[in-house]
């Protein structure tokens, strides 16, 4: 397989992840520097729940990472519509 750097992308920020058979969810998520330079990661298992809340959860924990950093100004991105919708009408 021949990749080019035209079609790398930088991967998903945060994420949730749900498993229906278990009921079980997990959120994971990275913070980069302005330069795209990796700062740290993040991974918890949750227990119960779906796949939306799964998703805030990923953000509520990146957001307190950020927090907890000390960081001010922060861009903050997700591939979830839904959220980013609720997010906006808050």
């Amino acid at each position: 397989m021949n990749f080019s750097e035209d079609t790398w992308q930088l991967p998903n920020m945060a994420a949730g992840s749900w498993l229906p058979i278990d009921d079980k969810m997990d959120v994971r998520g990275i913070l980069r520097a302005f330069n795209s330079d990796w700062l740290f990661g993040f991974s918890l298992a949750c227990g119960p729940g779906d796949a939306f809340l799964a998703e805030i959860l990923a953000l509520e924990e990146g957001l307190l990472k950020v927090r907890h950093l000390g960081y001010k100004s922060i861009i903050c991105e997700s591939d979830c519509f839904a959220l980013v919708q609720t997010m906006a009408n808050s």
